[in-house]
């Protein structure tokens, strides 16, 4: 059995027109975002990876592969989902093998990627940050503490782990003789078009995920002797790499991201062999029901024991003995270690780039525009002055000299009239031709971001005054998870756009759209059935409409904030999106 408690919630442009009008300008804006977005974006987050839409599930299959070479306590066979199970197993944010689709194993994974994300998006950088910068935190990866200094901070840490990997597991075994596999314990996390939501899961499988993913952060976060597998040394996160202000000797080495690569290479690919090695013992010693929960428990001390063993002595002034991945070629600088070693730094040095070309553009058209003056003034004769003179004019009397100016003035005026006229005619011809507005049709395609979707419409359109019109609209939009990289059926929607044209320039128009209708969602969810029909409705505060021949218009959404809300009874769901919409409208 897999019950849940629903609880789901969903979570969530201006310029400066004249910064891009010259090619000076865009380089300067590029730069600029360039190195912000690099400033900002946080360092790869740290520990063994888990699954996403952009890396590998390590943790997960690592656990996997201890669980094959294992199995259950006492050699039982998971149950089977129920209902309930089949729609998290359908929702989750990482791929379920052949023959994992059962309660445990879904657990047990959820909790092995609980320690990183918690109940968070993968993608939700914010929360993450929260996560991974926790200082009380950092034993669930098993990696120092700001407080873990010297020597001695190696041990510490290496303590501090040991506990939060005990103290889950003796969460897991409840303290009885024989585990528990019924008991569940309410977990919050995240699905991938649900959202976050509280799910009751079983709770030895999940606490285990959590104490196998600490002690399988421990290959990844510290330096080992490749023969003894012996602890050499803790890595630092917190202070290595978020402060960037470490010092070697007193806190430690900063976390290595190049360690995190699972099966990378031949030293990482040894590391998850260690990693799979330590996981299947522990699973191994809670297997047999030999002494109740404490022959249990005593039996992973044991684990633990053997596979945190340390060698003392190794610190940054030996190269913590001599390790091949402390080397400068192995270094923070080039593995993320830095406070802002975010992926953009590239972009960065591009933008800079940039910037240095556009100010050496600068720079050369001033010395050409100099060059031109001294040239100009070198060319001028010094004597011009002193040229002999061509005979004067003839005197002019005043009436003679008034009508001349009366005539060149009638001219001038004649000439700029004319020259006005014709600049206006030739605005008039590259204007499209006006477009008819009673009755007509509409098609609109939309891509939204952030909660990720398409959407496509086709509807009816009725104009009965000039600057308001209606019109009645059917739209598919099926949603899709950028952090699972999964297409769902998503909702569809009838519903009534109401458009305000609030500025007319010539035959273009700038508008304002509402929408105002109902949605029903198209497959099953965590607490929401197919077929379930709630609200729809979004606005678009600043749209553009251009004719594009004499029945037909161009009309461009660039800023659609919709939300599909199909329960709102019991606990209310909705799927917010914010859409860039290109669409057509007919007019007969």
């Amino acid at each position: 059995m897999m019950p849940i408690v629903p609880g789901g919630r969903a979570r969530g442009v201006g310029g400066c027109a004249s910064m891009w009008r010259s090619a000076a300008g865009l380089s300067v804006a590029a730069s600029i975002i360039a190195i912000a977005w690099a400033t900002t974006a946080p360092p790869d987050a740290h520990a063994f990876q888990i699954e996403t839409s952009t890396t590998s599930g390590c943790h997960e299959q690592i656990t996997l592969d201890a669980l094959e070479r294992v199995g259950w306590p006492d050699g039982r066979e998971p149950p089977a989902l129920d209902e309930i199970g089949v729609r998290i197993a359908d929702d989750l944010a990482f791929d379920l093998p052949a023959g994992s689709r059962d309660p445990w194993t879904i657990a047990l994974l959820i909790g092995v990627r609980h320690n990183d994300v918690g109940g968070a998006d993968p993608f939700d950088l914010p929360a993450l940050s929260v996560i991974h910068a926790d200082p009380d935190g950092q034993p669930e990866h098993c990696i120092r503490k700001a407080e873990h200094d010297g020597q001695a901070g190696d041990q510490q840490a290496l303590d501090a782990c040991r506990d939060f990997v005990l103290a889950q597991l003796e969460e897991a075994l409840g303290g009885g003789g024989e585990v528990d596999m019924d008991a569940v314990i309410e977990i919050e996390t995240h699905l991938l078009f649900r959202g976050q939501v509280d799910v009751d899961l079983a709770r030895y499988p999940f606490q285990l995920g959590r104490a196998l993913h600490a002690m399988q952060d421990s290959f990844t976060h510290t330096f080992r002797d490749h023969g003894s597998q012996e602890v050499l040394h803790v890595l630092n996160w917190v202070e290595g790499n978020l402060e960037g202000n470490s010092d070697l000797e007193r806190d430690g080495h900063p976390h290595l991201t190049a360690l995190d690569e699972c099966g990378s290479g031949a030293g990482n690919q040894r590391r998850r062999e260690w990693a799979v090695d330590a996981s299947a013992d522990m699973l191994e010693a809670l297997a047999s029901s030999q002494g109740g929960s404490r022959g249990r428990l005593e039996r992973a001390r044991a684990v633990l024991d053997a596979h945190f063993q340390r060698r003392a002595n190794c610190t940054a002034a030996n190269d913590w003995c001599d390790i091949a991945e402390a080397s400068p070629s192995a270094g923070c600088a080039a593995t993320g270690g830095s406070p802002v070693g975010g992926p953009g730094w590239p972009f960065a040095a591009l933008g800079l780039a940039a910037l240095a070309r556009a100010s050496a553009q600068r720079a050369r058209r001033g010395r050409r525009l100099a060059a031109l003056v001294v040239a100009s003034a070198l060319l001028t004769p010094a004597t011009a002055g002193a040229q002999p003179a061509d005979d004067p004019p003839a005197e002019q009397s005043p009436e003679e000299a008034e009508q001349e100016a009366q005539e060149e003035e009638a001219e001038t005026s004649e000439d700029a009239g004319q020259q006005s006229l014709d600049r206006e005619e030739r605005v008039i011809d590259t204007l499209p031709d006006p477009v008819g507005e009673t009755w007509g049709a509409a098609f609109n395609v939309a891509a939204a971001f952030d909660r990720g979707a398409g959407a496509v419409s086709l509807g009816a359109r009725w104009n009965p005054w000039r600057d308001l019109g209606f019109g009645l609209d059917a739209e598919y939009n099926p949603w899709i998870s950028v952090s699972g990289f999964e297409v769902a059926e998503g909702a569809a929607s009838a519903y009534v756009p109401i458009i305000w044209r609030i500025k007319r320039f010539g035959t273009w128009e700038l508008r304002a759209t509402g929408y105002a209708g109902a949605t029903m969602i198209l497959f099953d969810l965590v607490g929401v059935d197919r077929g379930t029909v709630g609200v729809f409705a979004g606005l678009n505060p600043l749209g553009l409409a251009l004719p594009i021949g004499t029945h037909t218009k161009l009309v461009v959404k660039p800023g659609d904030v919709v939300v599909s809300a199909p329960q709102l009874r019991g606990i209310p769901f909705y799927y917010h999106q914010y859409r860039f919409t290109v669409g057509l409208e007919w007019y007969p």
